[in-house]
């Protein structure tokens, strides 16, 4: 017996998307660059200062908390990060933009998974930031170019440290 889509488990999903967009790829990124690549009309790579300079008038502060520390941050949200590399939707599907996810990982691999909807305010406004400094200072090398966080999340299992790549995918595309 088939199990409706909408009845199935979402880590199995987005473990299928993880495969289907090829972010388990082995190619190299540069520890000081990080890309947004996929289904998305304008990629782009960026040092964390091109990034910084690219998206300057978008930079926030926030605050957020991990482990029971609370943290001061600037970033950009990830959403204009993502509409700036224009996403490619399959526009002849009513709420194209439903079936498009974002998976940001990082140069150890670690990934975290994301319906684009989910960032939106309309949607599930569950906003996630790539920081460019925390707590008033640049990121370390170990921790750079930009990290993702995710202030709201009660755990922060989805915020992730060193990424090399954003990766938005259309999961109605055909292969």
């Amino acid at each position: 017996m088939r199990m409706p889509l909408y009845r199935c488990n979402y880590a199995v999903v987005f473990g299928l998307m993880l495969l289907q967009c090829g972010c388990t790829s082995s190619r190299p990124m540069a520890a000081n660059r990080f890309e947004i690549a996929g289904d998305v009309q304008q990629p782009k790579r960026w040092s964390a200062a091109e990034f910084r300079a690219a998206f300057e008038s978008d930079l926030q502060e926030a605050t957020a908390t991990s482990k029971g520390r609370e943290i001061h941050f600037r970033g950009v949200p990830l959403l204009k990060v993502i509409e700036r590399a224009e996403p490619k939707a399959n526009l002849d599907r009513k709420n194209a933009a439903l079936a498009l996810a974002v998976v940001v990982e990082a140069r150890d691999r670690y990934a975290a998974a994301f319906s684009l909807c989910e960032l939106r305010d309309e949607y599930g406004h569950a906003p996630a930031f790539v920081a460019v400094e925390i707590d008033r200072r640049p990121l370390e090398a170990d921790r750079g170019p930009v990290e993702l966080i995710v202030p709201n999340d009660r755990k922060s299992s989805r915020w992730v440290h060193s990424v090399a790549r954003i990766h938005v995918v259309d999961l109605t595309r055909e292969n």
